[in-house]
This record gives C-alpha cells, sequence and structure tokens, in this order.
C-alpha cells in the first residue's frame, strides 16, 4: 500500500536527521507549503509542495516534482531516477540528474550541470526566452546559445558579458591579462584556472618579499612590467585564512606585512591578533 503524508500546514516542512525515521515508507508528500529535503529517502518518489521544493540529500527513487513556487536540486543531491520538474517559480539545477527529460518552470532557469542533450535542446526550445544562468559546468550546447544569460564560474559572477568567462574557463588569457582584470573576484578565479608555467610571460617576474602568516599561509611581494607600462606593477599574494582562496591584491607597498597593513586602510605594519 502507498503511504502518503500530506502536510496540510503552510509552514516549511523540513526533513532531516531529526525526523527521518518518520518517513521512511513515505511514497509522496503533498504540502500546502515548502519542503527542504536534508536527509536521504529511499522510499520517495513523488513531491507536490505549494511552495518551494529544495532538495539537499538523496532521494533515489524521487521520478517527479511539482512546485508552486521555485525548484532547487543543490549540489549534493542524488536523484538518479528523477524525470519531471514542474515549477511555478525559478528552476535550478546544481547536481546530475540522467533521467531527467521534462522541465517546465515559471521563471528563471540556473543550469550549473550537463543535463540529457535531448532534455536540454527541449528545455532552450520551450524556455529560450526565459531569463537563463549557466556555469562554466553546463554543457556546451547551452553555453552556445543566445539570449538572456548570465554566467558564473565558482559562483563569481560576469555580468559584462560571456566574452571574458569564455576565455577564463578556456584558459585561453595571457598572464598579464589575468591580471589586468579589475575584478578581485574575477582576477582570482582567472589566476586559479590560468597554466601556471604563464608567469613566466611576465616580464621582469620577481619576487620582491616572502612572509608566512599566522595561519602558515605563503605571502608574496611581486613585481612584472606590462608592456606599455612605464611602472612596474606590483600584488600582494595572500591566501584567505578561512576560505583558503588566493588572492593578488595590487599594491606600492615592498613587503608583505606593509601590504596587508595598507589592506586594511592602515599606513605602518600592524599585530593580527585574529583574521578571518
Amino acid at each position: 500500500m502507498m503511504k502518503i503524508y500530506k502536510h496540510d500546514s503552510k509552514d516549511i516542512l523540513i526533513i532531516n536527521s531529526e525526523n527521518q525515521k518518520q518517513f521512511e515508507d513515505v511514497v509522496l508528500i503533498e504540502t500546502k507549503g515548502c519542503i527542504r529535503i536534508e536527509s536521504v529517502l529511499y522510499g520517495l518518489t513523488t513531491i507536490r509542495s505549494g511552495g518551494y521544493t529544495s532538495i539537499n540529500s538523496g532521494a533515489p527513487r524521487l521520478t517527479t516534482i511539482r512546485s508552486g513556487g521555485y525548484t532547487s536540486i543543490n549540489s549534493g543531491a542524488q536523484v538518479p531516477r528523477l524525470t519531471t520538474i514542474r515549477s511555478g517559480g525559478d528552476t535550478s539545477i546544481n547536481s546530475g540528474a540522467p533521467r531527467l527529460t521534462t522541465i517546465r518552470s515559471g521563471k528563471e532557469l540556473y543550469v550549473f550541470t550537463e543535463l540529457n542533450p535531448g532534455t536540454e535542446i527541449r528545455l532552450w526550445k520551450n524556455h529560450r526566452n526565459n531569463k537563463w544562468h549557466l556555469s562554466d559546468q553546463s554543457s556546451e550546447f547551452l553555453l552556445s546559445q543566445k539570449g538572456e544569460i548570465k554566467y558564473q564560474i565558482a559562483n563569481v559572477s560576469f555580468d559584462d558579458g560571456k566574452e571574458l568567462f569564455d576565455k577564463i574557463r578556456k584558459d585561453e588569457l595571457m598572464a598579464q591579462e589575468v591580471f589586468a582584470i579589475e575584478n578581485t573576484e574575477q582576477r582570482r578565479i582567472a589566476y586559479e584556472r590560468m597554466d601556471k608555467s604563464k608567469m613566466k610571460e611576465l616580464k621582469g617576474f620577481t619576487v620582491l618579499d616572502e612572509h608566512i602568516d599566522n595561519y602558515g599561509n605563503p605571502e608574496k611581494i611581486i613585481q612584472f612590467s606590462i608592456e606599455d607600462f612605464d611602472i612596474p606593477f606590483i600584488y600582494f599574494n595572500c591566501f584567505c585564512p578561512s576560505t583558503k582562496r588566493e588572492y593578488f591584491i595590487e599594491t606600492d607597498q615592498l613587503t608583505c606585512l606593509l601590504a596587508k597593513a595598507r589592506s586594511f586602510g592602515f599606513d605602518k605594519e600592524i599585530r593580527f591578533s585574529e583574521e578571518w
């Protein structure tokens, strides 16, 4: 006998490790409100929600989602049998759904993974006039389309066009072009994706100072020249202590300690008791 769970309240239904046992044998969930799944549901095949649907964990038998609001298949979700999404709001797909064949989205589409080729063709045909969001993990088919599309790499947006996005994801920039990118986050991503052997292209590349911060991360002051500029460029190369992301911050200081202090608005060396 098929077990159905009906949630008549408009409050958010959150399924996690604390209440997971209650849903072990549930095949169909119906709720007037929103639903967020944070634990694996092995028996679930269908979700019908009046609000949004957010899946952050596995649902290995799930085939159908019908949401009154947005639908989000997040990066940690495992939905190998999902075939149908009908969403009244935005639709966001961040994880593989190899059997997905039907998508109806009321508003914007976020497709940050490759889908079945046939699904992508139908999806574009039916929703070409929607606003789209794509990433470097999206398929070449979708990335080749023209429309109202915004692009991102590792959550860094490229709102000013596709040209820079394409050059970064394909590693087509020279090292001096990477360091000429004004946006700090875009420059960070470009450097991460760049073949580091390109650093040898930089004329007069020199390490002026080196230091280890309080968290064991290396810091450097590097200098190099770019054609048509009389004054060499100087960057403070450092790592964020919390995210471990690597940054190059333009500076006029010649030591790591002074460059770090200047980046926080100080004119002399300071002692950092804690960083994050």
